[in-house]
């Protein structure tokens, strides 16, 4: 990503972070083994704070690299890349605000985010392999949950999703996926349980 990129998504961090801390409290809430139900606005907000701090940190770290499409301070859609540069990566997410969609910005930063000398991995539905397949991706197979003690919380969430990359190879070797386990899920609710004090 460009300095002048960079400079262009800048303004628009806590947007983004707040947008994304948001989903990832409706997967949450959506979710049959969590069922979470905050009572009060300030528990939302508390929750919410923790995931930003988490997306602000990973970005400070160089975790997580930010490439968008902006201009003239309008942000028309974002994607989230982690991983170390010298690393596999992970595409997080690819979003397109909705009064923009249907002009090709979610299909351009693909293409960017696939330019990159690394391996791209994502999480899709099965409906959208077809779509990332036309791009130059290739279907890995299905997501399947850590079996460990550590994704108990979470097992649900990812039930149907099918992982893509950009290499064409065998398997999924290495490829980073972004998945919340039960310790993230603790610190999530220990930041609601602090907000009811």
């Amino acid at each position: 990503m460009a300095d002048n990129a960079a400079n262009e998504i800048a303004p628009h961090l806590p947007l983004i972070f707040e947008n994304e801390a948001n989903g990832i409290l409706q997967d949450l809430i959506g979710t049959p083994t969590l069922m979470m139900m905050f009572a009060t606005e300030e528990e939302v907000k508390a929750a919410r704070s923790y995931i930003i701090g988490v997306f602000e940190a990973c970005y400070r770290d160089g975790d997580l690299r930010i490439m968008g499409s902006a201009d003239e301070g309008t942000l028309f859609g974002y994607s989230l890349i982690f991983g170390r540069p010298s690393a596999n990566l992970y595409c997080h997410k690819i979003y397109v605000y909705e009064q923009y969609r249907g002009n090709g910005i979610g299909s351009q930063m693909l293409a960017e985010i696939l330019a990159l000398p690394n391996e791209v991995g994502l999480v899709c539905s099965s409906d959208l392999v077809p779509f990332y397949e036309s791009a130059g991706m290739h279907f890995k197979g299905n997501v399947t949950t850590p079996s460990d003690a550590g994704f108990t919380k979470t097992r649900g969430m990812y039930a149907g999703l099918c992982i893509m990359s950009s290499d064409n190879s065998g398997e999924a070797n290495g490829l980073p996926i972004f998945m919340l386990n039960d310790n993230d899920i603790d610190n999530i609710i220990q930041a609601i349980v602090l907000a009811k004090k």
